[in-house]
């Protein structure tokens, strides 16, 4: 499961099916993609705490992919909502976005 998080238009994309062409179709050079595993997770919530991923409106960092991998879609989909929670902690335009699911 691939989560699209855009900025500033405020998106939150759920993607289950990871070879989504919605998904090719924003690939550009230097895409921000993290993948996050039950072993680097803490590793990724410390981050996003500590803002390591910035946004700002220009391509290089408007967006971010975070491929949840974890040991169900379920596990996985309860997790986009605290990751959101992260993020309006530092870009308050992620209060408001509706989670929405792609494919």
């Amino acid at each position: 499961m691939i989560v699209y998080f855009n900025y500033p238009n405020s998106q939150i994309t759920i993607h289950h099916d990871n070879q989504c062409n919605a998904i090719k179709m924003h690939q550009k050079s230097g895409q921000r993609i993290i993948t996050a595993t039950m072993q680097t997770l803490p590793q990724l919530i410390s981050d996003l705490i500590a803002e390591q991923y910035r946004f700002a409106s220009n391509s290089a960092s408007n967006d971010l992919y975070i491929d949840l991998v974890l040991g169900t879609p379920e596990q996985s989909e309860t997790l986009i909502p605290f990751i959101q929670a992260l993020m309006s902690q530092n870009y308050g335009r992620f209060a408001q976005a509706v989670i929405t699911s792609h494919c």
